[in-house]
């Protein structure tokens, strides 16, 4: 521990947090707000910008919104809005699904969900990541709030997703049935019946033909008309122009080369890399459904490699399931111990702050071509590498309250990484 600090835990979490919240905050607009005002993110705008106006189509719902407005300047200043609060809602969820336990939980998980390189970092590293399937964090959060647990409500939510973006099947569903499932809050039949509507829904949507030249063209003028140029969506019409198959010969094509086992290693050892981290400060984590918890994160990971056999946007879909297995894993967590250390604590903190160091420098790519380039997989960014820095310093300054946290039940923790499941059973 770096000192004693004149804050409770519990006052000392929330200035913590709000710290962490203006830092999102302030990046997350400056990843989307200027390169939209200087034409960029041309395929980001052309597709949240589609709607139902030349016709239904897939992925056109939000565009239904946004198309309201006909002043350039208000309709990027919401698009930035909207997707800002798309990038922050994962961090509000890690709170939400804290709510009632130890502050200490929700600061570790907020930490990794923004700065680990498959978390929100992925999406201020490389804008151009920041797409649709963001709104399913924004969604999902109005669910826990409002606490809907009624199947009306969740299979219009997974309706809604599924229009938002047809990935939805393969990135939030399986979230959405391992949150469910773990906490209790849907039956066997609710369960199946989400299952099926999302399949149904989603089957029904790849029937549909891509967007015709015709229709993708009335779309491009549509935005020209809004006041943007053209020349931001000759990469948004050259795809819209395929056809199905040439699309899934497009991904085949990418997964011959060094990049998806680069992505898929990169995205497993990540894990390992945290659970090291837990190891190195001999943090004890209980769980209320450790098996349960594996078998949905696994499944959140197989859904998304799945989907790079049909899309190439490999960053994206990982991320998603990053996030996702995250906030499953904060959300079932029953105690936490984080005991003071003596020994090679020198040693600890170097290896720690190295640790750090790189995860903050390494950067995931959403897409790379089949050719493998190393300058891709890396950037120097200073103000989010100091703002990590300087959060993890701040987390480790914890006030002395946080050691020894007990469980639920009563019972205390201790040695490495131990999970229990309703019976309290040590795995």
């Amino acid at each position: 521990m770096i000192g004693r600090i004149p804050f409770s835990q519990q006052q000392y979490a929330r200035l913590w947090l709000v710290v962490l919240l203006f830092t999102a905050v302030g990046m997350s607009l400056k990843t989307i707000w200027i390169p939209l005002t200087n034409d960029q993110l041309g395929y980001t705008l052309a597709e949240t910008l589609m709607n139902y106006r030349f016709g239904f189509n897939r992925r056109a719902l939000v565009g239904n919104f946004f198309v309201l407005f006909q002043n350039r300047s208000l309709l990027l200043a919401l698009i930035t809005l909207a997707y800002s609060l798309c990038l922050l809602s994962p961090l509000v969820l890690m709170c939400s699904l804290q709510s009632g336990k130890e502050a200490v939980w929700s600061l570790i998980g907020a930490y990794l969900v923004f700065f680990c390189p498959f978390g929100i970092a992925l999406y201020l590293k490389d804008p151009l990541a920041v797409r649709k399937e963001l709104f399913f964090y924004l969604f999902f959060l109005g669910l826990v709030i409002y606490d809907v647990r009624s199947w009306p409500g969740n299979v219009a939510f997974i309706i809604t997703g599924a229009l938002v973006h047809d990935s939805f099947f393969f990135l939030f569903l399986p979230f959405l049935l391992g949150y469910h499932w773990l906490n209790q809050t849907a039956t066997r039949y609710q369960l199946g019946l989400y299952f099926a509507v999302g399949t149904v829904i989603t089957l029904l949507l790849s029937t549909l033909n891509g967007n015709s030249k015709t229709i993708t063209e009335q779309f491009v003028e549509q935005y020209v008309a809004l006041g943007f140029n053209r020349h931001q969506f000759d990469g948004f019409a050259y795809f819209q122009k395929l056809p199905f198959w040439a699309n899934i010969n497009n991904a085949r094509v990418h997964l011959t080369g060094l990049n998806p086992f680069l992505y898929l290693f990169l995205y497993v050892a990540q894990f390992g890399a945290l659970y090291g981290l837990f190891r190195l400060f001999n943090i004890t984590l209980t769980f209320q459904n450790p098996g349960r918890l594996l078998l949905a994160i696994g499944g959140m990971g197989l859904m998304a490699v799945l989907l790079s056999l049909i899309a190439m946007d490999y960053g994206r879909w990982l991320a998603m399931a990053f996030g996702c297995s995250l906030l499953l894993i904060f959300s079932q967590i029953q105690s936490v111990a984080i005991p003071a250390h003596r020994k090679l604590m020198r040693v600890r903190f170097a290896v720690g702050f190295l640790s750090v160091l790189l995860l903050l420098v390494l950067r995931i790519p959403h897409f790379t071509d089949v050719a493998f380039n190393p300058t891709e997989w890396f950037t120097v960014q200073k103000a989010f590498i100091l703002a990590g820095l300087f959060l993890a310093a701040l987390l480790l300054a914890l006030p002395p309250d946080r050691v020894g946290a007990t469980s639920e039940k009563g019972g205390s923790t201790s040695g490495p990484m131990r999970s229990s499941n309703a019976g309290n059973r040590t795995a």
